[in-house]
C-alpha cells in the first residue's frame, strides 16, 4: 500500500510522462518510460550477470519492445567484459587514481563491477550510450558518457 502510495505522489499527474510494463522473452520484466519529448523515452530492466544484478536501459522513441538487435548488443557487451573494459578503462583509470590515491589494478574486476550500462538508438555506437562501473567496496560509481563528435566524459557518483 504504502509503495502504490510513494508511486502516485511521486508521478507526473501533467500527462507529460508515462509507464508502461512489459515482459520480454530475454529481458525479462521491463518497463517503458514515455515523455512528450520522444528523444527522452527508453526501456529499463534488470539483468543477473554472474550473481550480480546489472541495470540495463535500452533508449527507443517508440513503445515496441526491444527487437533482436538490441539482445545482440546486450549480449555483446555482457559476453565480453573485458573488452567492454577496455572501452572505459582509459577514461576510468585517472579518475581512480585521483579518488584512490592508487592505480586502478590489472585485475579491475576484483575492484570495480558493471553495474549499469545504456544501449544507444539502434543500437548504433556512434549515438549516446554510457557504462557505468561501480566500485564493490566503496559507494562510488564511475559513469562513461560516449557521444557523437566529442571524447567520452566520466561522471563520479559517491
Amino acid at each position: 500500500m504504502l509503495k502504490s502510495l510513494f508511486k502516485l505522489l511521486n508521478k507526473d499527474l501533467t500527462g507529460r510522462t508515462w509507464e508502461r510494463e512489459a515482459e520480454h522473452p530475454y529481458f525479462g520484466r521491463m518497463v517503458y518510460y514515455g515523455f512528450q519529448d520522444r528523444d527522452k523515452c527508453y526501456w529499463e530492466c534488470e539483468l543477473e550477470v554472474d550473481g550480480e544484478p546489472v541495470s540495463v536501459s535500452l533508449n527507443s522513441n517508440t513503445e515496441d519492445l526491444p527487437n533482436d538487435e538490441h539482445v545482440r548488443f546486450v549480449q555483446e557487451v555482457l559476453a565480453n567484459p573485458f573488452g567492454t573494459f577496455d572501452t572505459v578503462a582509459p577514461h576510468i583509470g585517472p579518475h581512480y587514481r585521483e579518488e584512490f590515491g592508487k592505480d586502478l589494478p590489472e585485475q579491475w574486476q576484483d575492484v570495480l563491477q558493471l553495474d549499469h550500462f545504456v544501449v544507444p538508438q539502434d543500437c548504433d555506437r556512434k549515438n549516446a550510450w554510457e557504462l557505468t562501473y561501480g566500485v564493490r567496496e566503496d559507494e562510488y560509481s564511475f559513469t562513461c558518457h560516449f557521444s557523437p563528435n566529442s571524447p567520452p566524459i566520466v561522471s563520479i557518483s559517491h
